[in-house]
């Protein structure tokens, strides 16, 4: 691999904070580069096949896979350097807006 890759979203910010935590910065400096966007790391990546190496959401390398778009899964991170986004307070709200009460108060208010 001569470039690995990072982008300027969460995801990017939090590979920065990886290669920091395993202590890989100072190694790998001179081979990060930032890029806009994880479309354009997907654009990198298939530039330049087996050149680069991206960082970037598991989910987001098997939607480009799914398209055709030639990019691979190495793997995961370990489970302790895993960054988990939660949805449970989100859950909890569309279950709030589908309960019969908020049903009968949204009506009333007009919207239904």
């Amino acid at each position: 691999m001569h470039n690995t890759l990072q982008n300027e979203g969460s995801s990017g910010a939090y590979a920065a904070l990886v290669v920091e935590k395993l202590g890989l910065r100072e190694q790998m400096a001179d081979r990060i580069h930032v890029v806009s966007s994880g479309a354009a790391m997907t654009d990198a990546i298939t530039s330049a096949p087996g050149r680069v190496l991206g960082l970037a959401q598991a989910t987001n390398i098997s939607d480009n896979a799914a398209k055709g778009v030639p990019v691979e899964l190495a793997d995961l991170f370990p489970d302790e350097l895993q960054n988990v986004t939660t949805y449970e307070a989100a859950a909890a709200l569309v279950r709030c807006y589908a309960s019969e009460e908020a049903r009968k108060l949204l009506a009333a208010s007009g919207l239904d």
